[in-house]
Formats: structure tokens, C-alpha cells, sequence
């Protein structure tokens, strides 16, 4: 499994989300930020959203652009994506693994 964090401008979230939900992501978590931009001492801190996705291999490069493709206004502020390699993915209640400790039951 691979874990996806980008980091987009903020007015780029709705799109964003409605683009995967349409692409069926299970789940993801979203955070505000702040970036550092600039050189020398002489940036400024500007407003992101932090989205990351855990994803199975086989969807990394489709999830890619899908983010550059909803998001982009070809702009260097546009933001960046991250990609990391997940070792372990565990459920916390029901100690399933991998893809599985993705997939959440409905309380009902």
C-alpha cells in the first residue's frame, strides 16, 4: 500500500473531494496547514490543505492525476504530492489489515 499527501491551495478542496468520491476513495484525511515558501529567510507561511489518501499500488499513478488534473491552475503555488510506501495498515477496533482496515461498517 502507498500513502498519498498533497498539499493544495484551498479553494481547490471542493473539487477535489467530489473528484474522489466520484473515483470511489474509501477514505482520507484532511488538515489546514501552513507552508514555508521562499528563500533566504524572506518567505511567507501560506494557507494549504493537507489531503492524504491510503491507497493500494495499482491506484497510485490514476489518483495522481486525478489530484493534478482537478487541482491544477499551472501555477508553482498549485502544490506538491508525496508519495510513501505504508508497511502496515491496521484497524484500531477490528485489527483488520492492509485495504481491509480501510473499509469501515456503517453504524446501524
Amino acid at each position: 500500500m502507498q500513502l498519498i499527501t498533497t498539499m493544495v491551495e484551498p479553494f481547490t478542496v471542493d473539487r477535489l473531494t467530489r473528484a474522489l468520491r466520484k473515483a470511489a476513495v474509501p477514505t482520507y484525511t484532511m488538515t489546514e496547514a501552513k507552508v514555508y515558501t521562499g528563500e533566504d529567510g524572506g518567505g511567507d507561511l501560506a494557507p494549504k490543505i493537507k489531503i492524504e489518501l491510503a491507497v493500494e499500488d495499482n491506484q497510485v499513478l490514476a489518483l495522481i492525476d486525478l489530484i493534478r488534473e482537478t487541482v491544477s491552475s499551472h501555477q508553482e503555488s498549485d502544490g506538491i504530492i508525496f508519495v510513501s510506501e505504508l508497511r502496515h495498515v491496521v484497524g484500531i477496533k477490528s485489527g483488520r489489515t492492509g485495504s481491509d482496515a480501510l473499509t469501515f461498517t456503517p453504524k446501524g
